[in-house]
C-alpha cells in the first residue's frame, strides 16, 4: 500500500459472536465513501486482533484547536459543522450510526477538508460512555438523532468553549433554538436526522 494510513484496533478477544458483530458493522462503515468521511479501507484480521485500516487525515482534530482557541465564532462554528452534518446524513442514509462523535473525532486537514473520523471503531471502543453521547446511546438503543444530540454538545462547545451546564454562557435567537432542538433529551421531540440539522444550519 503506497499511502499513509492510519492503524486502529477494533477487537481484541476470542468471543465468535463479538467478533462477527464487529465484522459485520466494519463491513458495513467500509461502504461509506464521502469527502467529509476518514475512508476506511480494509478490516485486517491479525494475531493481535482485529483492525481497521483508515485513511491518514493529515492536520488537526477539532479537539486540539478547541484547546488552543477556547472558543470559535458562529461562522468558524458553522464551517465546521455543516460538513459533519453532511458526513452524518451520508451515513445515516446507509443505515451506519457513528454513535461516538465527539471533537477528538473531527479532523481538519492541511488541505482544509473536515473530517469525521472512527465510523465503528467509536461505537466498539466507547460503549456510548462518552460526555457528548445522548441518553439513548447509553441505554444501548442509538438512532441517527444520537448523532444529532452528539452535534449540538459539540456546536455549543465551539461557540461557548464549554459543554452545556459548565459555564456562563447563554445562546441567544436561532443558535438558542437549534440548541434546544438537538439536545432535547427526549429523541421523540429531538431533530430527528443529520439533514434537519443541515436545514436549521
Amino acid at each position: 500500500m503506497d499511502r499513509d494510513v492510519l492503524l486502529k484496533r477494533l477487537y481484541v478477544g476470542r468471543d465468535s459472536g463479538e467478533l462477527d458483530l464487529r465484522r459485520q458493522e466494519s463491513k458495513q462503515a467500509a461502504t461509506l465513501h464521502h469527502p467529509n468521511i476518514a475512508e476506511l479501507f480494509e478490516i485486517a484480521e491479525l494475531p493481535e486482533g482485529l483492525f481497521a485500516v483508515y485513511e491518514y487525515a493529515s492536520g488537526k482534530s477539532l479537539a486540539s484547536i478547541m484547546k488552543e482557541k477556547g472558543s470559535l465564532s458562529l461562522r468558524q462554528a458553522r464551517d465546521v459543522l455543516v460538513p459533519v452534518c453532511r458526513a452524518l446524513e451520508h451515513a445515516h442514509r446507509r443505515g451506519v450510526i457513528h454513535g461516538g462523535l465527539s471533537p477528538d473525532r473531527i479532523m481538519l486537514t492541511r488541505q482544509g477538508y473536515v473530517k469525521v473520523m472512527d465510523f465503528v471503531l467509536a461505537r466498539t471502543m466507547t460503549g456510548g460512555g462518552s460526555e457528548y453521547s445522548a441518553p439513548e446511546i447509553k441505554r444501548g438503543a442509538p438512532t441517527p438523532a444520537s448523532d444529532v444530540y452528539a452535534a449540538g454538545m459539540i456546536l455549543h462547545e465551539m461557540l461557548a468553549g464549554t459543554l452545556p451546564g459548565e459555564g456562563s454562557w447563554e445562546p441567544a435567537g436561532m443558535v438558542a433554538l437549534l440548541l434546544e432542538k438537538s439536545l432535547d433529551l427526549d429523541v421523540r421531540s429531538r431533530l430527528s436526522s443529520a439533514r434537519e440539522m443541515l436545514e436549521e444550519l
